[in-house]
């Protein structure tokens, strides 16, 4: 089979925690031929010239090639349409592309503006499309009723519709979808990087105090992600810890606001901005903490839930979208109700007094979600039964 992908969600050079898709891309790619369009907002080459940092295209991956359009688009004005620019930006491509590879399947990650542009893209190619879902983009844009109406026509007009999650499954059917046209299908993890090492060691190497209790977020700083909240919950845990040291690994645009907000409550000695690591470093990290924590708003399959837990490091999470899917007993963490500093840091103090299994956890979670081989074939399934009409049956 030929697979067409259309996604932003790639190592698009600017942001170097998006790779860890092309591991999915990769598995893929030995099981099909694939394409990958991969397009580059024309703001953010802007930026990275004026900071004289060129972008970095890579054209040749492990197994496929990726194509990096240039497109149309302006942060926070013009969103809805976005979809439509995204289309127009990409056309020349599909057709440049379509005299060299023939496509069958075009497969899209993120629903808006992604999925919009590849489903006026399916219907110029005459191709089935599948659409996968990953979080915001199903769990928060549809708040906005322009935004829902341009969503739920993608969904509508879908061959087949990916969800990562139950939970986000049933918000996929809310917007009016028919459910035996979506299919769960979670993250992998990259089990040669995320598995458990000695802590002592791992702190060595990421240079972290060896007498502080650590405690790790990993993802952006926004508003959904509830960072604000964890870093509230910090001087109650430094009441019964004194030694606790939050890592914050991450950026975005709450960042300069987090960290005045660190300095307002003194707690300037307990939390450590570490900026953007790459993806190959954060199982140093994590194998470094005691524990991983997600204090966010809404959530998709949060991958680093997963990788933390193969790692055998406990996580400490709201209790929103697929997390509960994951962390199933508290052998494997705790769920406390989102936006709420006193239950993180109730939960951290009775973590810290507990006997975790790392071996036990990483083995349950591997064994529960597999590898990213394990979802790009899952994928491919569903594209074969896509290709033949067959979607939607079991």
């Amino acid at each position: 089979m030929n697979l067409l992908i259309i996604t932003h969600v790639f190592p698009n050079i600017w942001e170097v925690n998006k790779g860890i898709y092309v591991r999915e891309m990769e598995e893929l790619a030995k099981h099909c031929n694939i394409a990958v369009i991969a397009p580059i907002p024309f703001y953010r080459k802007i930026i990275n010239f004026l900071k004289s940092k060129p972008i970095k295209k890579i054209q040749n991956w492990n197994g496929f090639n990726a194509h990096y359009p240039t497109i149309i688009a302006i942060p926070k004005v013009g969103g809805p349409l976005y979809g439509l620019f995204y289309f127009f930006s990409i056309l020349k491509l599909l057709f440049k592309l379509k005299k060299i590879f023939s496509s069958e399947v075009i497969l899209s990650y993120w629903v808006y503006p992604d999925g919009f542009a590849s489903v006026l893209a399916s219907k110029i190619l005459k191709l089935p499309v599948i659409i996968v879902g990953l979080g915001s983009d199903i769990n928060e844009m549809p708040s906005s009723f322009i935004n829902r109406k341009l969503i739920t026509w993608t969904l509508k007009n879908a061959d087949s519709v990916v969800s990562l999650s139950a939970a986000m499954k049933n918000e996929i059917i809310n917007l009016g979808i028919p459910q035996d046209k979506i299919m769960v299908v979670p993250n992998g993890v990259d089990e040669a990087l995320f598995y458990p090492a000695d802590k002592l060691s791992s702190r060595k190497k990421t240079g972290l105090p060896m007498e502080k209790r650590i405690i790790l977020y990993v993802g952006r700083l926004s508003s959904e992600k509830g960072v604000n909240h964890l870093i509230d919950a910090v001087p109650r845990i430094r009441d019964k810890e004194p030694d606790i040291l939050l890592v914050i690994i991450g950026t975005g645009g709450l960042l300069n606001k987090l960290m005045s907000q660190t300095k307002d409550l003194g707690i300037e000695g307990n939390v450590l901005f570490l900026g953007e690591r790459l993806h190959s470093d954060i199982p140093v990290y994590i194998n470094a903490s005691e524990l991983l924590l997600l204090p966010s708003l809404c959530e998709g399959c949060p991958n680093v839930v997963l990788e933390a837990l193969a790692c055998g490091t406990p996580v400490i999470a709201s209790n929103v979208g697929g997390v509960p899917e994951i962390i199933t007993s508290e052998d494997l963490g705790m769920l406390v109700y989102p936006a709420d500093p006193d239950a993180l840091a109730d939960a951290v103090i009775k973590a810290f007094s507990k006997k975790w299994d790392p071996i036990k956890m990483s083995k349950y979670i591997k064994h529960k979600f597999g590898s990213w081989g394990t979802k790009a074939k899952a994928i491919m399934d569903i594209a074969n039964k896509t290709k033949n009409g067959l979607a939607g049956q079991r």
